[in-house]
């Protein structure tokens, strides 16, 4: 179900008001007047269902009113830590994707964010077509990690960090993850994986870095510092993806194969 992320949290009675972007996504896009209720998820990550008190298009603002319940709490399941905020028991996944040509990057950050992805870095790698680096790229990317949330209802707070060398990859994701032992897997075209998918995720990590490499592929010296990093090859068995396919694929196999992982290594043990 879609719902509006709402960068502020309601006034002690309950009622809040909208303008800019927000009023017009209300008005424009979900197309609620007065009386109409929506979906809400504030900055704290707490959701309640809010009723249109008023309207007024002259001023371009639009009154909201917590529903009976009170002021929202954050959502059970929600942990506030220093760096972002997380849901607990589900998989903190963080996309190291090397940049794509124009709307390809687009369509891999609106994919991931609505799969469910909760850090996204992108990487200037060594075959990366040269793009100057520009505040409005930077800005449509946050635009539409925003569009994908509100479009998708997804809980999780996805991030864009901003642009990284592929040089300074290793260092940038070990700081964000400062603390925590991910499992490390870089996605190649070539048939140098050790293990399978399943075979790497069979702990049931609580953080998994994917990161996935441009048209072309990554450089042999990007794998080799990658592989220095403790990150492991994982090779699918199917038809050449393309970068964005392959992104898609990679997120959604990863969260399928650690949300249900009690069900497959059931079936493993039965066996």
């Amino acid at each position: 179900m879609r719902q509006l992320l709402v960068d502020s949290l309601p006034a002690a009675d309950g009622t809040l008001t909208l303008r800019g972007s927000q009023y017009r996504y209300v008005r424009r896009v979900l197309r609620k007047g007065a009386g109409d209720s929506l979906e809400c998820r504030f900055v704290d990550g707490s959701l309640s269902f809010c009723t249109v008190l008023e309207v007024d298009d002259s001023r371009k603002s639009i009154t909201l009113s917590v529903s009976e319940g009170g002021i929202p709490q954050a959502e059970p399941g929600y942990s506030q830590s220093a760096s972002s905020l997380a849901l607990d028991n589900f998989p903190r996944l963080v996309l190291l994707q090397w940049i794509l040509k124009g709307q390809k990057m687009d369509l891999v950050i609106r994919q991931a964010t609505e799969a469910g992805v909760m850090d996204i870095i992108p990487v200037v790698g060594d075959r990366s077509i040269p793009e100057r680096e520009s505040s409005s790229r930077s800005e449509r990317w946050l635009r539409i990690v925003r569009e994908a949330r509100q479009q998708s209802g997804s809980a999780v707070p996805t991030t864009i960090h901003p642009a990284t060398m592929s040089s300074a990859i290793v260092n940038v994701s070990n700081q964000l993850l400062s603390g925590e032992s991910p499992t490390r897997l870089v996605f190649t075209e070539a048939p140098l994986a050790l293990k399978s998918l399943h075979q790497y995720l069979d702990s049931g990590p609580a953080t998994v870095v994917l990161a996935i490499g441009p048209e072309g592929g990554m450089s042999p010296a990007e794998l080799t510092a990658l592989g220095t990093a403790g990150f492991n090859c994982v090779h699918f068995k199917t038809n050449i993806l393309r970068a964005e396919t392959c992104a898609l694929y990679a997120v959604a196999a990863t969260l399928s194969a650690l949300t249900e992982r009690d069900t497959w290594q059931l079936k493993e043990y039965i066996c």
